[in-house]
């Protein structure tokens, strides 16, 4: 049986007084990738923030539409959108800001986007509140 050795480790094109290798800066023999080549701006994740005012919109409209004198359960539908999926939403938003800042390429709006959907995501929740309270509300009715 023959003996296996360590592997064997492809250097670059020797030059004299320069190391070469595979963890040395100056290694010759990297080939640029297509993500090396074309360095952009990362910008902030629109399609999170349309999500978030649809979201806004709808939980809004769910206060209004299902109405505020009667338990309807378009309220917990409201409730969920507004107190929980909104929450959800900026998490996702703020994580995306996160990697996009960590590359170095982050290319803010004029108005801060982290600001804009926070207040986007408060308003969400506030109206989850409303919801939440004029369920709240109904059912009590019942017990008195």
């Amino acid at each position: 049986m023959a003996r296996l050795g360590p592997p064997k480790v492809p250097t670059g094109p020797s030059t004299p007084g320069r190391k070469t290798g595979p963890n040395t800066p100056n290694n010759s023999s990297k080939v640029p990738t297509a993500a090396s080549r074309f360095v952009s701006s990362s910008r902030p994740p629109r399609l999170v923030v349309i999500l978030a005012v649809l979201n806004t919109l709808m939980t809004v409209g769910l206060v209004f539409l299902a109405g505020i004198q009667e338990a309807d359960p378009r309220h917990f539908v409201g409730t969920a959108l507004g107190m929980f999926v909104s929450v959800v939403l900026l998490g996702w938003f703020r994580q995306r800001i996160a990697l996009s800042r960590s590359d170095g390429r982050f290319l803010d709006w004029r108005v801060s986007a982290s600001s804009v959907m926070l207040g986007v995501t408060t308003f969400a929740w506030i109206a989850g509140v409303a919801n939440l309270f004029v369920i709240c509300y109904e059912l009590s009715k019942r017990f008195t």
